[in-house]
């Protein structure tokens, strides 16, 4: 033992046991010579009396290190140098002890675990506790010591006594059953009736644990699936009122508290389109019904939505039906000549509005009758002749060449009132010479009759509809024959 800077040997140390000599060897790097030495070490009989039933040292065993070394020593003058022979002896330091009562301890992560322990030394010298995680403290009685942690994951702690210049250790295991780990993944956006599908995960380091996924605040439409293997699917086609929603997803191993995360899912407003597909020749002063087809993407009908129509300065509104076709009905009363056609849906709470614009000419028929063209001259194109002295020559039919003389107007003919007509027209007859007596002034914009087969009978001249055009008539109409008719045929108002 040590008293201050002195060793204080056993009383008994003549009773310790000689184990070896030793030749040049030290045990304390401050105490090597510049010369060769002895060293002896001896045990105390308790240690020795151990090892002899064990074949083990106890852990307290002392041990007595004693070496022989030459020392020089000085007379006076003159000066006479001696050897002297000098037996130094010293405490080989025993370790300090610690142990724990356990070897592992289990528990969930975020539990408070505690182990217990006892530590000593041998020498008596003060003694300092230290883990590698958690917190260790003296009970207050210097031999028993208690360790506390709040646990995170399975590890290895070590916990280690020291008094300043040797220390022991011994460790124990943590098996901490750990929460799994949900995976998810980032926001997901898609149209309102659109599909929308995708997936979850999670892992848990505990193999052993059974993981349920559960899912919570998704969209109307979407539906969640645990497949039973730690993974899990959303899908569905979306039904929800376009808006952003935040769906809710949990991981439970039944051990620990659930895990939950969140997916933000973005249900947009579905695109549509809007194509008017009604009557684009309209008759003036008639009933016209305008329509329109709503789709989504152009594909699916959208039914219940209101369609605005106007023609020209006049509107009316339809509704679509299952076949996503809004109609309107207009008595038009509109200048003569080309004329906008808007179709509009503004949108909603769950559709994308959309437009469609066209063009029409609106016509109008003259008084007392109509005015007729040959069907094969207006399949060759080109200015047509509806009014002529020589209208027998400037018109072929199919049917057969037209009796020399009509003249073109035929004042008997039961006419359309409305747009689309139904029929188309219908048989028609004339007066030979100047024919029927046709009107003094005529639209502009003009609707004539297309004629196949002409024929006369007495004085009767009568002919078929075959289809109704509009003609954008030419300067120089006179009812006189001799002053032609003539114009360019700019649309087809029923065939």
């Amino acid at each position: 033992m040590y008293a201050g800077d002195r060793l204080q040997l056993p009383d008994d140390y003549r009773q310790w046991i000689y184990l070896s000599t030793g030749f040049d060897m030290s045990y304390n790097p401050a105490l090597r010579m510049g010369h060769h030495m002895f060293d002896n070490v001896f045990v105390n009989p308790e240690a020795w009396r151990a090892f002899q039933k064990t074949g083990t040292w106890p852990v307290r065993s002392d041990f007595l290190s004693c070496w022989v070394h030459r020392v020089l020593a000085n007379s006076a003058a003159p000066i006479v140098n001696t050897i002297q022979m000098r037996n130094t002896c010293v405490i080989l330091k025993v370790l300090p002890h610690i142990n724990a009562n356990g070897t592992s301890l289990s528990g969930h992560t975020g539990d408070t675990l505690t182990m217990h322990g006892t530590f000593s030394d041998p020498d008596g010298d003060s003694l300092s506790l230290s883990a590698s995680v958690g917190t260790i403290t003296d009970d207050g009685d210097g031999k028993h010591w208690t360790w506390t942690y709040t646990a995170v994951a399975s590890e290895l702690v070590y916990v280690t006594v020291s008094d300043g210049r040797l220390k022991d250790q011994v460790a124990f295991a943590l098996d901490v059953n750990t929460p799994p780990v949900l995976h998810l993944p980032g926001p997901q956006t898609a149209d309102f009736h659109d599909p929308l599908t995708f997936g979850i995960s999670a892992t848990d380091a505990n193999a052993g644990d059974t993981v349920t996924l559960t899912a919570s605040g998704l969209p109307a439409g979407l539906a969640f699936v645990d497949n039973g293997d730690r993974t899990g699917t959303v899908a569905g086609t979306l039904t929800a009122i376009p808006a952003v929603y935040l769906a809710t997803f949990t991981a439970n191993d039944h051990v620990n508290a659930p895990v939950s995360g969140t997916v933000t899912i973005t249900v947009t407003k579905e695109e549509t389109t809007l194509t008017y597909n009604g009557p684009t020749a309209i008759l003036n002063a008639g009933n016209v019904t305008l329509s329109a087809v709503l789709k989504e993407d152009g594909l699916v009908p959208i039914a219940g939505r209101s369609v605005a129509f106007t023609l020209g300065a006049q509107a009316c509104n339809g509704v679509t039906d299952a076949s996503g076709t809004a109609h309107c009905s207009i008595l038009v009363g509109s200048v003569l000549g080309s004329v906008p056609i808007t179709a509009n849906f503004t949108g909603d709470a769950f559709y994308l509005p959309s437009s469609d614009n066209k063009t029409a000419v609106v016509f109008a028929f003259p008084t007392g009758g109509a005015f007729v063209v040959g069907d094969a001259s207006v399949a060759a194109g080109g200015t047509q002749t509806w009014w002529s002295h020589s209208w027998a020559q400037e018109n072929s039919l199919s049917g057969g060449a037209a009796p020399s003389s009509f003249k073109g107007f035929a004042g008997t003919v039961s006419l359309p009132t409305s747009t689309p007509p139904s029929p188309c027209g219908g048989p028609w007859s004339s007066s030979p010479g100047n024919s029927s007596s046709p009107p003094g002034t005529i639209p502009s914009f003009m609707g004539v009759l297309v004629a196949g087969a002409s024929s006369k009978a007495g004085n009767t001249i009568s002919g078929n509809t075959a289809s109704i055009v509009v003609v954008q008539v030419n300067p120089g109409y006179g009812p006189n024959p001799g002053h032609p008719g003539t114009g360019t045929i700019v649309a087809v108002f029923c065939q």
